[in-house]
């Protein structure tokens, strides 16, 4: 029979277990936090949403530090009315290590609990401002795809800071595992061949987003028509700038991938008359 003392003890074992860290929701883009993610510390320009590092419409959009194992990893600028994030950015330096076997994790303070960031999804929390991952059972079509992807993660918890559900949205399970798998791949390959900076060290900066779309999965999280993604690094060897974007369809039959240069890609994510920028005030060519 099991005592009062080893129920305590078996209690202690499984809050542990959450991974409790200090939580890093801000309302611009413009921390220290943040910025250590971007091309020279500047924020993308997304029109209408965040410009010159602010947050335009906070109470619909937040900027959160994904920070696990009290390690910041990498920034995600959230739609919390989608319940998807618009895009999650990171500084490359090289990939290693395998797919860990993480829980998917939800970010306590947008759900107005606990001042913790990822924690483990089992507990009754309350989704109001984000996607569970109850939303994403009982069906066969979507996967919980990942904006920064876990392929492209440095350390073993890198990889599992990618696996919250705030950097993550509903994509078709042929297309995450098909086309958009071979883009992660190709953006692997070439930032670890490409992106060599003056010291001689693997370094490139990816800005991963989705656009939103006109359904919802669980009459709750947004299902993005697209998902694209770009990188900008310096080459010491051929002594140049180099960028690169990708965009890829969400659909489950006939997912379409299109190679782009960061002027095209901005075409098609920019409302009229406005410019969205990747990597501003850098020189990274369009």
């Amino acid at each position: 029979m099991m005592t009062s003392w080893h129920l305590l003890s078996l209690a202690m074992l499984l809050l542990l277990s959450i991974t409790p860290t200090v939580t890093e929701v801000e309302d611009s883009m413009k921390t220290n936090c943040a910025t250590q993610f971007l091309l020279k510390e500047k924020a993308p320009e997304v029109p209408g949403i965040l410009e010159n590092g602010n947050i335009l419409k906070q109470n619909r959009y937040t900027s959160i530090c994904q920070t696990f194992n009290d390690v910041q990893r990498f920034v995600t600028l959230y739609d919390k009315e989608n319940r998807i994030p618009v895009f999650s950015a990171y500084r490359f330096t090289g990939k290693q290590g395998t797919r860990p076997g993480q829980p998917w994790m939800i970010e306590a303070e947008l759900a107005g609990k606990q001042d913790v960031n990822m924690v483990n999804d089992n507990a009754n929390y309350n989704h109001a401002n984000q996607a569970a991952d109850a939303d994403y059972n009982g069906q066969t079509i979507y996967d919980r795809g990942h904006l920064f992807p876990v392929s492209l993660a440095f350390s073993q918890d890198d990889k599992k800071a990618t696996c919250t559900l705030t950097n993550t949205v509903p994509q078709t399970i042929n297309c995450n595992r098909g086309k958009w798998r071979v883009i992660e791949d190709k953006i692997g390959k070439e930032m670890n061949t490409e992106c060599i900076n003056n010291n001689n060290q693997i370094e490139g900066f990816l800005v991963t987003g989705a656009q939103p779309g006109k359904n919802k999965l669980n009459s709750q999280v947004n299902i993005p028509s697209h998902l694209w993604s770009a990188f900008c690094c310096y080459n010491r060897i051929n002594n140049k700038w180099i960028a690169k974007a990708y965009r890829v369809s969400n659909i489950q039959t006939g997912c379409v991938r299109q190679d782009l240069t960061l002027a095209q890609l901005s075409q098609k994510l920019s409302p009229p008359g406005t410019k969205y920028d990747f990597f501003p005030n850098s020189l990274c060519p369009w």
